[in-house]
């Protein structure tokens, strides 16, 4: 004789609806989440995102490029105009000597210029300030100094 089995077993044991599963995944995650793989999880990305985001706030500008093209045509057309003096033999010295403080003091108001608006810090064209491994390291300290 075969023994059958009863259902009442199956009767507790329904399918869950849709939002009762939506809710019990939500709360497993937020279990995890709090939990210490999940702290680390969150310590770890949220630094990672604030490093992106000091890389993107403190990076060069956009322009940094065309401002350091821009001076150096501006130094490479200064030198040729005072070659091009020095090559006209000018028979004055007094206003030759005008004529490039002149041209100097052009070109050293425009370097300014670039420095003060656009933080030029020379020719180089590497103007990046923070890579990403000194801006995670930075995020890392922020996080651990404001932790108390």
């Amino acid at each position: 004789m075969e023994r059958k089995r009863s259902g009442r077993r199956y009767y507790n044991k329904r399918k869950k609806t849709w939002t009762q599963q939506c809710k019990d995944y939500l709360r497993q995650f937020i279990a995890f989440l709090f939990s210490n793989i999940g702290i680390i999880c969150l310590v770890v990305g949220y630094t990672i995102a604030g490093a992106f985001i000091f890389i993107v706030i403190e990076g060069a500008p956009g322009n940094a490029i065309a401002v350091i093209d821009r001076v150096g045509a501006n130094r490479s057309g200064t030198a040729d105009r005072i070659w091009d003096m020095v090559c006209c033999n000018a028979y004055c010295e007094d206003e030759w000597k005008q004529e490039v403080q002149v041209h100097l003091r052009s070109f050293q108001s425009h370097v300014i210029e670039a420095v003060r608006n656009f933080s030029y810090e020379g020719p180089n064209k590497q103007m990046t300030r923070w890579s990403f491994s000194g801006s995670f390291l930075y995020s890392l300290s922020v996080i651990t100094t404001i932790g108390e």
